[in-house]
Protein backbone atom coordinates (compact mmCIF):
# COMPACT_ATOMS: atom_id res chain seq x y z
CA UNK A 1 0.00 0.00 0.00
CA UNK A 2 2.79 2.60 0.87
CA UNK A 3 4.57 2.10 -2.22
CA UNK A 4 1.09 2.88 -4.01
CA UNK A 5 0.72 5.88 -2.25
CA UNK A 6 4.39 6.97 -3.64
CA UNK A 7 3.36 5.80 -6.84
CA UNK A 8 0.70 8.24 -7.15
CA UNK A 9 2.35 10.95 -5.40
CA UNK A 10 5.19 10.76 -8.26
CA UNK A 11 2.56 11.69 -11.12
CA UNK A 12 1.38 15.19 -10.51
CA UNK A 13 -2.28 14.84 -11.19
CA UNK A 14 -2.47 12.14 -8.83
CA UNK A 15 -0.85 13.82 -6.05
CA UNK A 16 -3.32 16.41 -6.13
CA UNK A 17 -6.15 14.26 -6.20
CA UNK A 18 -3.74 12.54 -3.13
CA UNK A 19 -3.63 15.60 -1.16
CA UNK A 20 -7.50 16.33 -2.07
CA UNK A 21 -8.40 13.19 -0.70
CA UNK A 22 -6.49 13.03 2.43
CA UNK A 23 -7.58 16.63 3.45
CA UNK A 24 -10.69 15.47 4.29
CA UNK A 25 -9.67 12.14 5.79
CA UNK A 26 -11.55 12.65 9.74
CA UNK A 27 -8.26 12.40 11.40
CA UNK A 28 -7.05 15.26 9.43
CA UNK A 29 -9.96 17.54 10.38
CA UNK A 30 -9.78 16.62 13.93
CA UNK A 31 -5.95 17.71 13.84
CA UNK A 32 -7.18 20.51 12.55
CA UNK A 33 -9.63 21.05 15.27
CA UNK A 34 -6.61 20.51 17.66
CA UNK A 35 -4.70 23.34 16.19
CA UNK A 36 -7.09 26.02 17.20
CA UNK A 37 -7.20 24.38 20.54
CA UNK A 38 -4.10 24.93 21.39
CA UNK A 39 -4.14 28.67 19.42
CA UNK A 40 -6.87 28.93 22.20
CA UNK A 41 -4.83 27.64 25.01
CA UNK A 42 -2.12 30.01 24.19
CA UNK A 43 -4.37 32.71 23.98
CA UNK A 44 -5.80 32.17 27.78
CA UNK A 45 -1.85 31.49 29.36
CA UNK A 46 0.33 33.46 27.28
CA UNK A 47 2.24 30.42 25.91
CA UNK A 48 3.39 30.01 22.20
CA UNK A 49 2.72 26.64 21.38
CA UNK A 50 0.60 26.82 18.33
CA UNK A 51 1.41 27.12 14.93
CA UNK A 52 3.50 25.55 12.49
CA UNK A 53 7.04 26.07 11.71
CA UNK A 54 8.76 24.91 8.60
CA UNK A 55 12.61 23.56 9.09
CA UNK A 56 14.09 26.35 7.33
CA UNK A 57 12.28 29.01 9.95
CA UNK A 58 13.76 27.11 12.89
CA UNK A 59 17.39 27.12 11.66
CA UNK A 60 17.44 23.47 11.28
CA UNK A 61 18.63 21.67 7.76
CA UNK A 62 15.54 19.38 6.52
CA UNK A 63 18.62 16.32 6.44
CA UNK A 64 18.45 16.65 10.43
CA UNK A 65 15.24 17.60 11.50
CA UNK A 66 11.46 17.78 10.05
CA UNK A 67 8.96 20.56 10.60
CA UNK A 68 6.92 21.72 13.73
CA UNK A 69 3.87 21.79 14.92
CA UNK A 70 2.04 20.47 18.20
CA UNK A 71 1.28 17.47 18.96
CA UNK A 72 -2.43 15.99 18.12
CA UNK A 73 -5.03 14.29 20.18
CA UNK A 74 -3.03 10.30 19.63
CA UNK A 75 -1.08 11.26 22.24
CA UNK A 76 -3.26 12.30 25.12
CA UNK A 77 -5.26 8.70 24.17
CA UNK A 78 -1.93 7.05 24.65
CA UNK A 79 -1.08 9.38 27.72
CA UNK A 80 -4.39 7.74 28.95
CA UNK A 81 -4.44 4.05 28.14
CA UNK A 82 -0.95 3.80 29.04
CA UNK A 83 -0.42 2.30 32.60
CA UNK A 84 2.33 5.45 33.76
CA UNK A 85 3.96 5.05 36.99
CA UNK A 86 6.47 7.46 38.45
CA UNK A 87 9.23 4.88 38.08
CA UNK A 88 8.45 6.24 34.53
CA UNK A 89 10.86 8.66 32.51
CA UNK A 90 9.44 10.31 29.25
CA UNK A 91 11.32 12.21 26.64
CA UNK A 92 10.17 14.23 23.75
CA UNK A 93 12.87 13.54 20.66
CA UNK A 94 12.41 17.09 18.67
CA UNK A 95 10.00 18.93 21.16
CA UNK A 96 9.85 21.82 19.32
CA UNK A 97 8.13 24.23 21.81
CA UNK A 98 7.16 21.69 24.27
CA UNK A 99 3.21 20.99 24.13
CA UNK A 100 3.69 17.27 24.34
CA UNK A 101 6.25 17.75 26.91
CA UNK A 102 2.97 19.94 29.35
CA UNK A 103 0.85 17.28 28.28
CA UNK A 104 3.37 14.82 29.83
CA UNK A 105 3.73 16.87 33.05
CA UNK A 106 -0.49 15.84 34.00
CA UNK A 107 0.80 12.57 34.47
CA UNK A 108 2.62 10.62 37.36
CA UNK A 109 5.93 10.48 35.35
CA UNK A 110 9.61 10.65 37.58
CA UNK A 111 10.63 13.23 35.02
CA UNK A 112 9.52 14.93 31.22
CA UNK A 113 12.61 15.92 29.01
CA UNK A 114 12.68 17.34 25.60
CA UNK A 115 15.36 17.54 22.95
CA UNK A 116 15.31 20.06 20.31
CA UNK A 117 18.09 20.68 17.26
CA UNK A 118 16.61 24.25 16.86
CA UNK A 119 17.97 26.71 19.54
CA UNK A 120 15.09 29.61 18.64
CA UNK A 121 12.44 26.34 19.39
CA UNK A 122 14.72 25.51 22.52
CA UNK A 123 14.03 28.87 24.04
CA UNK A 124 10.37 29.22 23.24
CA UNK A 125 9.92 25.72 24.78
CA UNK A 126 11.64 26.95 28.21
CA UNK A 127 9.78 30.25 28.06
CA UNK A 128 6.47 28.20 27.43
CA UNK A 129 7.07 25.52 29.93
CA UNK A 130 8.19 27.93 33.07
CA UNK A 131 4.31 29.03 32.88
CA UNK A 132 2.64 26.03 32.92
CA UNK A 133 5.18 23.19 34.21
CA UNK A 134 4.29 22.27 37.71
CA UNK A 135 6.78 22.98 40.01
CA UNK A 136 7.30 19.46 41.53
CA UNK A 137 8.06 17.89 38.64
CA UNK A 138 11.50 17.64 37.05
CA UNK A 139 11.99 18.75 33.75
CA UNK A 140 14.43 19.79 30.82
CA UNK A 141 14.69 20.83 27.73
CA UNK A 142 18.20 19.98 25.75
CA UNK A 143 19.36 21.82 22.48
CA UNK A 144 20.96 18.60 20.90
CA UNK A 145 21.18 16.91 17.77
CA UNK A 146 19.18 13.52 18.60
CA UNK A 147 21.58 11.44 16.97
CA UNK A 148 24.24 12.77 19.50
CA UNK A 149 22.23 13.18 23.13
CA UNK A 150 24.30 11.45 25.59
CA UNK A 151 21.53 11.19 28.43
CA UNK A 152 19.70 8.42 26.87
CA UNK A 153 19.80 6.11 29.94
CA UNK A 154 17.90 8.58 32.00
CA UNK A 155 14.58 7.62 30.00
CA UNK A 156 12.69 4.36 29.10
CA UNK A 157 9.94 6.32 27.28
CA UNK A 158 11.05 7.77 23.90
CA UNK A 159 8.38 10.14 22.14
CA UNK A 160 8.43 10.37 18.22
CA UNK A 161 6.18 12.94 16.30
CA UNK A 162 7.82 12.42 13.38
CA UNK A 163 10.59 14.45 14.19
CA UNK A 164 13.11 13.46 11.82
CA UNK A 165 14.35 12.05 8.54
CA UNK A 166 15.32 8.56 8.10
CA UNK A 167 18.61 8.89 8.74
CA UNK A 168 18.27 10.70 12.21
CA UNK A 169 15.19 7.97 12.93
CA UNK A 170 18.09 5.15 12.43
CA UNK A 171 21.03 6.81 14.99
CA UNK A 172 18.13 7.85 17.48
CA UNK A 173 17.33 3.36 17.15
CA UNK A 174 20.83 2.99 17.86
CA UNK A 175 21.41 5.17 20.39
CA UNK A 176 18.58 3.79 22.56
CA UNK A 177 19.75 0.37 21.94
CA UNK A 178 23.41 1.04 22.88
CA UNK A 179 21.61 2.74 26.17
CA UNK A 180 19.58 -0.48 26.76
CA UNK A 181 23.05 -2.42 26.41
CA UNK A 182 24.83 -0.31 29.12
CA UNK A 183 21.22 0.22 31.11
CA UNK A 184 19.11 -2.85 30.80
CA UNK A 185 15.68 -2.20 30.79
CA UNK A 186 11.94 -1.99 29.30
CA UNK A 187 11.82 0.45 27.00
CA UNK A 188 9.05 1.40 25.06
CA UNK A 189 9.07 4.10 21.74
CA UNK A 190 5.87 5.70 21.12
CA UNK A 191 6.21 6.70 17.92
CA UNK A 192 2.93 8.79 16.33
CA UNK A 193 2.48 9.35 12.56
CA UNK A 194 5.39 7.29 11.44
CA UNK A 195 6.68 7.87 8.41
CA UNK A 196 9.50 5.31 8.76
CA UNK A 197 8.41 3.02 10.94
CA UNK A 198 10.05 0.20 9.16
CA UNK A 199 13.39 1.16 11.17
CA UNK A 200 11.46 -0.66 14.13
CA UNK A 201 9.22 -3.06 12.19
CA UNK A 202 12.36 -4.87 10.41
CA UNK A 203 14.14 -5.61 13.77
CA UNK A 204 12.31 -8.04 15.13
CA UNK A 205 15.29 -9.28 16.61
CA UNK A 206 15.37 -6.36 19.01
CA UNK A 207 11.63 -4.66 18.37
CA UNK A 208 8.38 -5.73 18.69
CA UNK A 209 5.47 -3.58 17.95
CA UNK A 210 3.03 -3.95 20.85
CA UNK A 211 0.06 -1.45 19.97
CA UNK A 212 -1.30 0.22 16.64
CA UNK A 213 -4.22 2.47 16.75
CA UNK A 214 -6.35 1.63 13.64
CA UNK A 215 -8.19 3.78 11.43
CA UNK A 216 -5.84 7.12 11.67
CA UNK A 217 -3.84 9.60 9.50
CA UNK A 218 -0.31 7.23 8.53
CA UNK A 219 -1.17 4.67 11.25
CA UNK A 220 -1.55 6.80 14.29
CA UNK A 221 0.51 5.86 17.50
CA UNK A 222 2.91 2.75 17.31
CA UNK A 223 3.85 1.90 20.14
CA UNK A 224 7.33 -0.72 20.00
CA UNK A 225 9.06 -2.08 23.24
CA UNK A 226 12.50 -3.70 23.23
CA UNK A 227 12.99 -7.62 23.19
CA UNK A 228 14.42 -7.30 27.20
Amino acid sequence: MGKIKEKMKSIPLAKKIFYNIIKFHPHRLVFKLNLRKVEKFDRKHGTDFSGRMYWNEIGTSRDRANDYSPSPMDLIETLESENISNSDSIVDMGCGKGYAMYLMAKYPFACVGGVELSRSLCDIAVCNLKKVMPKSLKWNVFHCDAGKWNKYDEYNIFYIYNSFPKVVMQEVKEMIEKSIESNPRRVKIWYLNPQYPEVFLDDKKNWKLEKRRLLRLRGGMHIFTNMY
